[in-house]
């Protein structure tokens, strides 16, 4: 969502808007439009939630998955109590990116899973 400056200070990138809840656990992103993979297929909210609930189901066994700890259920979904659908993350329109923390996390959307 983010991307470091020249002087290493975090830009919107991806995101064209973020916005944080008073207690800093809901993170609300708007994606920009016109961003493309490499297939030329617009990069969009539910790629995101397609791709972080994969990094936290068990069954991929992904190295990276403690990254996403800190989002509402992914402790209980790596450890295969919880359904990936339950994952703290939700795709509000085609732009439209919603993350839920367990707790205020200053750094999180300066997170490498994030850039």
């Amino acid at each position: 969502m983010y991307r470091l400056d020249k002087n290493g200070t975090p830009q919107l990138a991806l995101a064209k808007k973020a916005n944080v809840s008073k207690d800093g656990r809901t993170y609300n992103f708007e994606l920009r439009k016109g961003v493309k993979w490499s297939n030329g297929e617009d990069v969009t909210a539910k790629d995101f939630v397609y791709s972080w609930r994969r990094t936290v189901d068990p069954k991929t066994t992904s190295q990276d998955a403690f990254y996403l700890n800190q989002v509402e259920n992914a402790s209980e979904i790596i450890a295969n109590k919880k359904d990936p659908k339950e994952l703290g993350i939700t795709a509000n329109g085609k732009y439209k990116l919603t993350v839920k923390l367990t707790k205020s996390i200053p750094y999180f959307g300066y997170a490498r899973i994030m850039v």
